[in-house]
């Protein structure tokens, strides 16, 4: 909900700035600097992700696209009628939700933009399960997507990052009990129950499921 929430009242902060036709040079100049601030960090974010690296914290690059994309929105609302580079640059951030209307309107782009739309805009459920100050196990759900949650684990990085290894546990299970044991520096014992119970040997180093005992 925090990226609906987000663009939803940048969306309608441009929205009434543009019916209104209100003139601030100086917020607008302010806004714009805003932008190119989120927009180095989302440079950033794109950098690290190519490393498997993130800022800390589970949503923390979905809420600064978010603010990316709504001072975007803030900053259009707020510029004058005119045709330039930067004034279509940034109606591509207003229009964004037209095109998702249209998309979900159009019969052949209803699936792909309902798709696109969870991707951008949901944020799922995120849980941590620490196994010491430095490591943890992260389960990700999107309900919508799937009722079976994806496996990460997370190490602590440089202070302000985060490091996540993927599906680091392939099997579809909704465990309600999760129990996890550092054997070593660099490998995870953990076990999952529901109405099975599921083993496995996570390395730190290079995680790759284990062993599976029920």
């Amino acid at each position: 909900m925090t990226t609906v929430v987000i663009l939803t009242l940048c969306f309608l902060t441009a929205l009434s700035c543009k019916i209104k036709k209100v003139k601030a040079p100086f917020i607008t100049a302010i806004t714009w600097y805003i932008h190119l601030l989120f927009l180095f960090a989302v440079i950033c974010c794109a950098l690290l992700w190519l490393g498997e690296y993130s800022f800390k914290g589970a949503f923390t690059n979905r809420i600064i696209l978010s603010l990316y994309a709504g001072s975007g929105m803030i900053v259009y609302g707020l510029s004058p009628k005119e045709i330039s580079g930067k004034k279509v640059y940034l109606a591509a951030f207003f229009a964004f939700p037209f095109l998702l209307l249209i998309g979900l309107l159009l019969p052949f782009t209803r699936i792909f933009t309902i798709m696109l739309s969870v991707y951008l805009l949901a944020d799922g459920n995120v849980k941590r399960y620490p196994v010491d100050n430095q490591v943890c196990l992260q389960t990700y759900t999107v309900p919508i997507v799937s009722r079976y949650p994806a496996f990460s684990i997370i190490e602590h990085k440089y202070w302000l990052f985060e490091k996540t290894t993927h599906d680091v546990i392939s099997r579809q299970i909704n465990p309600h009990d999760i129990r996890l044991q550092k054997l070593n520096t660099d490998s995870i014992h953990i076990t999952l129950s529901d109405n099975t119970r599921y083993d496995t040997i996570i390395s730190l180093k290079a995680p790759q499921p284990g062993y599976e005992r029920q």
